[in-house]
């Protein structure tokens, strides 16, 4: 049977709405300012992805001010928690110890390492959502706009707002949370993995790529008329800013990543 793109299309935009205003509700005393599709395999040639790697529903992700705060403000602790006892001499992580130090206590390389520079340390049944009238004039603009196609192939520079640990979806206090119960996943894993076999991975990740655009822009949408001003955007490193400049409307983009509207300016120049 032939993969429904607007069926999935709608799931995902209704299920991330749903878990949205859930998890707002819950915390009335924070302020969200992020929503994520995040992407966890659509090529074989990424980074950690085997040729026959599955492709997979996106997870969704939330952050609001107050958690962002308070998880910097713990790895901060933690670092300066770590330079102290490095300063102080005493032993960071004794259970990890070298078993070759270890076995060769007449050494005196402990000495020699203290000495040394720091390591660094790695530290389904849905919910009908009203008033979506919205989501087809995404639906379409996405479906004729093929420049959100054309540069996903091409190499994504380091550096940025995006790169920074506020915008880091995968690392967000509200992360990795499924959009539907895990047969329901599965179906729908299933059903992606048969459309690329039948019209081959390339086209069907650029159609995955139209219908997460499409979603997030719709749960944007619905977000807002309920008075839930949240950046949403489809989170994928691979090709970050090109999603950004997809998902983003102008005055967001103006606001939170301006060097992305250079960025444009200089290409259509």
């Amino acid at each position: 049977m032939e993969l429904d793109w607007n069926l999935l299309e709608r799931e995902i935009r209704s299920a991330a709405v749903r878990i949205a205003r859930e998890v707002v509700s819950e915390h009335p005393g924070q302020t969200f300012y992020g929503l994520a599709l995040e992407v966890t395999a659509t090529a074989p040639d990424a980074a950690d992805v085997a040729a026959d790697e599955p492709l997979r529903l996106p997870v969704l992700a939330l952050n609001s001010e107050q958690a962002l705060d308070r998880d910097l403000s713990d790895e901060e602790r933690q670092l300066r928690a770590y330079d102290q006892e490095l300063a102080a001499g005493i032993d960071t992580d004794p259970v990890v110890a070298d078993p070759v130090a270890d076995a060769d206590e007449t050494t005196d390389e402990d000495e020699t390492d203290a000495a040394g520079e720091p390591v660094d340390a790695e530290d389904t049944d849905l919910l009908k959502v009203d008033d979506l009238s919205d989501a087809e004039d995404a639906r379409e603009a996405v479906e004729d706009d093929d420049v959100v196609l054309d540069p996903l192939d091409a190499p994504v520079e380091e550096g940025g707002g995006f790169y920074s640990r506020r915008w880091d979806a995968s690392s967000w206090h509200w992360c990795s949370m499924d959009l539907f119960d895990d047969d329901h996943v599965e179906a729908w894993n299933e059903r992606l993995n048969q459309a690329a076999a039948e019209h081959g991975w390339e086209n069907t990740v650029r159609q995955y790529y139209r219908t997460l655009i499409a979603a997030v822009i719709g749960v944007r949408q619905e977000l807002d008329r309920k008075r839930l001003h949240l950046v949403a955007f489809v989170s994928d490193e691979d090709h970050a800013e090109k999603l950004l400049q997809k998902c983003l409307t102008e005055e967001q983009l103006q606001e939170h990543f301006p060097e992305l509207m250079n960025l444009d300016a200089e290409t259509v120049g």
